[in-house]
């Protein structure tokens, strides 16, 4: 019998939300019930959000014009309503349009926001003296189902043995991360691997190590001229997925590329997950502010209305 990858078992669980705060409202009702598990594990929300509101990937926004509408939100009005959240988050930030106004590359903004989160919960475990087991990274406006996901990682990630944890993430690489591949469609991207940014997670370290290469990404092209991007840092030449599994890849995390299926209470790597919702697997979904937000997001059948605007809206 192998020995447990993790014989301490997860005691505490992050969630680090990021980007715009779009459907935030809609949807904390949700994220309460998503991250509840039968384990008694503590989980702790860290909330970082911006000002602005934009939809660039939308039709129906870009249609009607509403697709880039800058500073929705005052930076004052939205901490407060943070940090009055039902989510108790442990700390929050807001990035200001200013902050953000020389992150000239797309990419740029979706790490910094990434990075911000993770900042606030590394801040956290410096003041108080510990460490999160299980780190998730999440947008304001994500849905993951099923629902009992949570109690399903949890229960993983206590029974997990080294052997099962080579089979999926290899021999010598303590830090982990369990996220969805893309793959593009464009030829420039076609053999480059992305990790889906939605909805991730991962070992404590592996997201610290995110945080780190971010801030060092960022910096790196801030210092420069901005005519020339340095050929050795090949991040800059893809989008936000790609450069996801880069700087994972870079710091010797190793990635799933996919998320788990469910057969009974066991949670096992096979391979890709489906692009269609069934019940033994991982579905994530973007919720947008025109969808019907009359709907229980808590319910299968609301993901999936979701999920049928989503591709409609993409």
């Amino acid at each position: 019998m192998s020995e447990l990858k993790f014989p301490k078992g997860c005691k505490r669980i992050a969630v680090c939300m990021y980007g715009q705060y779009r459907t935030g409202d809609y949807l904390v009702p949700y994220f309460i019930e998503f991250f509840k598990n039968k384990y008694n594990v503590q989980v702790d929300f860290f909330c970082s959000s911006k000002e602005t509101r934009s939809y660039l990937n939308s039709p129906h926004e870009r249609n009607n014009n509403t697709d880039n509408v800058q500073q929705v939100w005052n930076k004052k009005d939205l901490t407060e309503k943070l940090q009055n959240s039902k989510l108790q988050p442990k700390a929050v930030n807001v990035i200001s349009q200013e902050e953000e106004e020389d992150l000239f590359h797309g990419w740029m903004k979706l790490f910094n926001g990434i990075a911000d989160s993770i900042k606030l919960k590394v801040t956290h475990e410096l003041k108080n003296n510990f460490t999160y087991d299980l780190v998730f990274v999440c947008r304001y406006d994500v849905v993951t189902a099923p629902m009992h996901l949570v109690d399903r990682i949890i229960r993983w990630y206590d029974n997990i043995t080294k052997l099962q944890y080579k089979n999926v993430f290899g021999d010598s690489l303590t830090n982990f991360v369990v996220a969805e591949h893309i793959q593009h469609d464009d030829l420039i991207y076609q053999s480059v691997p992305g990790i889906q940014d939605l909805f991730f997670y991962g070992s404590n370290e592996s997201i610290n190590l995110l945080m780190n290469e971010i801030i060092r990404a960022l910096t790196h092209y801030l210092n420069q001229d901005n005519e020339g991007l340095l050929v050795h840092d090949s991040l800059v030449m893809f989008d936000g997925h790609a450069g996801l599994d880069f700087m994972f890849r870079k710091n010797n995390t190793g990635v799933s590329g996919c998320f788990p299926v469910f057969e009974g209470e066991e949670s096992v790597f096979k391979g890709q997950t489906e692009t269609w919702m069934e019940p033994d697997r991982v579905f994530i979904t973007v919720v947008r502010e025109f969808f019907d937000l009359s709907l229980d997001p808590t319910k299968i059948e609301s993901v999936q209305a979701h999920a049928d605007q989503w591709v409609d809206d993409k």
